[in-house]
């Protein structure tokens, strides 16, 4: 009852909601609002998406790769509308789907943080969005999800034309502070000047 209760908390919490509102921009990658709300979950880090699924399917948040019942869960999901009804969801195709996305996609608090560290929010938010939306393309692109050789490359090229016209967009847009950065470091800090010096330090004579 408590699991199914935390799944029911999940399912009407923002993040729920906003899993089945982009649900549709996954769907070619074959991605249900659950998987969906997963993959939202992992953004800080990618591993929560188990613990996330095993809420959502009423197992409870202690699960993990080698739980046998969310194994059996997921085996057992089918699509309940649309065309694909009564089709495992968690399909070959699917799951090559989920691998390419998460291959990609820059889902890691730490290192955005030390991104924004060490070079600038500019940077991290730049990463952030070329990443998750190569990743988009990778996943929406799968060639084991298209119906011939030449629907895959169709596909494949709109899908980078939207990536690229996002990728030049954002460049455009942080560009001006980028260089701004850039030009501050090399003429106020004296960084060249420390490296050379520990570098000498360090070099057998």
């Amino acid at each position: 009852l408590d699991h199914a209760l935390s799944s029911a908390y999940l399912e009407q919490s923002y993040l729920g909601r906003a899993g089945k509102f982009i649900q549709p921009l996954f769907e070619p990658a074959g991605f249900d609002w659950k998987i969906t709300v997963g993959v939202l979950a992992s953004f800080p880090a990618r591993e929560v998406i188990i613990s996330t699924l095993g809420v959502i399917y009423h197992l409870g948040g202690d699960q993990d790769e080698a739980s046998g019942d969310l194994r059996e869960k997921l085996q057992r999901e089918t699509w309940t509308q649309g065309p694909r009804r009564g089709t495992p969801i968690y399909s070959i195709p699917t799951a090559a789907a989920i691998m390419v996305f998460f291959a990609l996609c820059m889902q890691c608090g730490a290192t955005l943080a030390i991104m924004k560290t060490e070079a600038g929010w500019k940077w991290a938010l730049a990463s952030f969005v070329l990443m998750t939306s190569l990743a988009w393309v990778g996943a929406v692109s799968d060639l084991s999800t298209s119906p011939s050789m030449d629907s895959f490359m169709t596909d494949l090229i709109d899908n980078l034309l939207v990536f690229l016209i996002v990728a030049a967009s954002l460049l455009a847009l942080l560009r001006p502070f980028m260089g701004r950065r850039t030009s501050s470091c090399h003429s106020d800090c004296s960084c060249g000047k420390n490296l050379s010096k520990l570098m000498a330090r360090h070099t057998p004579k």
